[in-house]
């Protein structure tokens, strides 16, 4: 299940991955999903793991403590606007509900 509660089928799974961010090395399994313009997505089941986290959106910063020893990442910051689809808009609203011609004023 994903973000909005939509489920994706899964396409597979990658045991036992090593990776590197930021100095910090962990060793998880990937599940292959069908997503687009993103490299990875770090699911909510894992993160909770952390137990207490701090974020700060607004300086794109996420602390977490992982082995008793705390990691910091820092994320990039914007370079320029980001233009966004009308799909993705569409995506996010709620169905507009059908009305029949003959209820227009």
């Amino acid at each position: 299940m994903v973000g909005r509660g939509h489920r994706l089928s899964c396409d597979g799974v990658c045991r036992q991955v090593s990776l590197s961010i930021q100095g910090c090395n962990i060793t998880m399994d990937f599940y292959v999903l069908p997503l687009h313009r993103s490299d990875l997505v770090i699911g909510v089941s894992w993160l909770e793991t952390f137990g207490p986290v701090v974020t700060d959106y607004c300086a794109r910063v996420f602390e977490f403590t992982l082995n008793n020893h705390r990691f910091t990442w820092q994320g990039d910051l914007p370079t320029d606007i980001q233009h966004v689809q009308l799909h993705s808009i569409r995506c996010m609203a709620p169905p507009m509900p059908y009305l029949p011609f003959s209820t227009w004023n």
